[in-house]
């Protein structure tokens, strides 16, 4: 999927918050409006582990902001080539609800 000037990989929907911000399904809207409330799988289906940003610099930074609803989060940036890359661990904020 393309959003923006970026490929997101393991997304199939992108919802757009009131505040400007964006979050993602990993199922179709019309699915995850069906499953059964309090099911693991409202929680997966929000759920980034596997999810990718991908996007090539055209200058010399990014800025990304990411935060999380409810649980405090990890993400990496992993820069370079598939067979040579950098790993930088970062934490993620909760955002406020």
């Amino acid at each position: 999927m393309i959003y923006k000037n970026a490929e997101i990989f393991n997304v199939e929907e992108i919802i757009k918050n009131e505040d400007g911000s964006i979050s993602w399904l990993r199922v179709p809207n019309d699915v995850f409006q069906n499953l059964e409330s309090g099911n693991q799988g409202i929680r997966m289906a929000k759920n980034s582990t596997g999810v990718e940003i991908r996007f090539v610099l055209k200058g010399e930074k990014a800025v990304i902001k990411m935060c999380t609803s409810g649980v405090q989060g990890r993400f990496h940036v992993y820069r370079g080539g598939i067979r040579a890359f950098e790993d930088l661990e970062k934490e993620i904020k909760i955002c406020s609800e």
